[in-house]
């Protein structure tokens, strides 16, 4: 099993204190009033957005305390051909570093590593495709549930 951190910039923000970073913004208020917390002290972020495998991704960041437990990725794919492309992208890349998907189904697939976990969704989205990457640290199994 590999490391999440051999896929770059957007693991290597589970590395990073959320007070460390710039841009950060909360949630919509709607979005917040809708959310369900799991963790005592968790806090969700909207981060600066990213470049990664020539794509711009949207960034949220999900924490407790300081420390940033998930990094969640999407991507509006909005042809065929990039709605192709950039999913096919992503699991190469995923799979060059971490192997074969531990689960795999329609529209989604997880890997595990030795330091957590990523999965790759794909949503249907006002007729294209919303590609979802979640990089989960493995910290979160000594978080309290709220």
């Amino acid at each position: 099993m590999g490391s999440l951190q051999q896929l770059a910039e957007p693991a290597a923000l589970l590395r990073c204190s959320l007070s460390s970073l710039e841009g950060l913004r909360q949630l919509p208020w709607l979005t917040r009033v809708f959310s369900s917390r799991t963790f005592r002290g968790q806090k969700t972020m909207v981060a600066p957005p990213l470049q990664w495998l020539g794509q711009r991704w949207d960034v949220q960041l999900a924490s407790v305390g300081d420390t940033i437990y998930i990094v969640g990725l999407s991507a509006v794919a909005s042809n065929q051909t990039s709605a192709e492309a950039l999913p096919a992208a992503v699991y190469s890349r995923i799979e060059r570093e971490l192997g074969s998907p531990s689960r795999a189904a329609s529209k989604l697939f997880a890997w595990d590593a030795d330091d957590g976990n990523v999965v790759l969704r794909l949503h249907n989205h006002r007729g294209g495709w919303l590609v979802v990457v979640l990089f989960t640290s493995s910290v979160i199994r000594t978080f309290a549930r709220a």
